[in-house]
């Protein structure tokens, strides 16, 4: 592994990575539910989300991680931009998704992208899963279908559209993790993240300016959302899980994603009154097992490759 560049010591774990991506799962599992709250434009939210992140995230960028990044070399910009061209359509995909379907719905289509990580990661970094993770991807993966056999509604055009989005963020977050697998080994977590956040929310931007969609004018309410999603969902979430990729496979961190739909689920039927059919808890059981025996073939390959 290459020593990552930017602060000191940053490719040793200063958080234990799982307890990292637990804390990530949980603060990503309230964007759908933020979301469903706000009533802007699907590019309008995803745009602030990643632009409030990046400007939040842009001081400590400049204090602990300035030297390494003016030393960013020209295929590390490219991946950058790359990745962030990816998760912007991610997000826009998926935003735009839960203006059409459930939060289960979405949400479980969306993080299907476990065994495409996978597959991809072999081919592209050389990355090798395990037995027990490729078992542990597909009893998750199976957990995911027998939630949407639940939810899924077919015969409404909207609804389709709603699983065509959510299904494309999820190709686009694939395309994501993987990059950030590649970056992570190289680049600290500031100066990774700052620039993808940044690309990200000027893509959004782009993409804002060439349909005409205001960039104010909304109430208070979305203002703090917008807030919410870049705080918890972001910098707790998405930096917490890109800083995983530095000290655990891409493989493990798409897997761990997983978690999402079941607390998303959860959060729905508490908060938004969406009450998920009865095909969640034993769908939602699956898929923390599948987490689980992910995580134990993870740490059992990497013993194994230590001696």
């Amino acid at each position: 592994m290459l020593k990552s560049r930017g602060l000191k010591g940053t490719n040793t774990p200063v958080l234990d990575p799982r307890v990292a991506l637990l804390i990530a799962t949980i603060d990503v599992s309230f964007a759908a539910i933020f979301i469903k709250f706000s009533g802007a434009p699907s590019i309008i939210i995803a745009f602030y989300r990643k632009g409030f992140a990046t400007l939040l995230l842009l001081p400590f960028l400049f204090i602990y991680g300035r030297e390494a990044l003016s030393r960013i070399s020209r295929r590390e910009v490219f991946e950058v931009v790359a990745a962030g061209v990816a998760l912007a359509f991610h997000f826009w995909f998926w935003i735009e998704s839960l203006k059409h379907v459930s939060v289960a719905n979405s949400v479980l289509l969306v993080t299907a992208h476990p065994l495409l990580v996978g597959i991809l990661s072999m081919r592209l970094l050389g990355e090798r899963m395990e037995s027990l993770q490729w078992a542990g991807a597909g009893i998750a993966l199976g957990g995911i279908a027998m939630i949407t056999a639940g939810d899924w509604k077919t015969g409404a055009g909207h609804e389709l559209t709603g699983d065509l989005l959510a299904l494309l963020g999820m190709v686009a977050f694939a395309a994501y993790l993987l990059a950030g697998r590649r970056l992570r080994q190289s680049l600290s977590t500031l100066v990774y993240v700052v620039p993808v956040y940044g690309v990200s929310a000027m893509v959004l931007l782009s993409i804002a300016g060439l349909s005409a969609t205001p960039l104010v004018g909304y109430p208070g309410r979305d203002w703090v959302i917008f807030l919410a999603l870049a705080v918890v969902c972001t910098i707790g979430g998405h930096t917490l899980y890109n800083y995983s990729l530095a000290h655990v496979t891409a493989s493990l961190v798409s897997v761990t994603f997983l978690g999402e739909p079941v607390l998303s689920s959860v959060f729905a039927w508490l908060l938004l009154s969406e009450v998920p059919s009865w095909f969640v808890l034993p769908g939602g059981m699956l898929v923390l097992a599948g987490i689980y025996l992910a995580n134990v073939g993870m740490t059992k390959g990497v013993s194994s490759r230590r001696r």
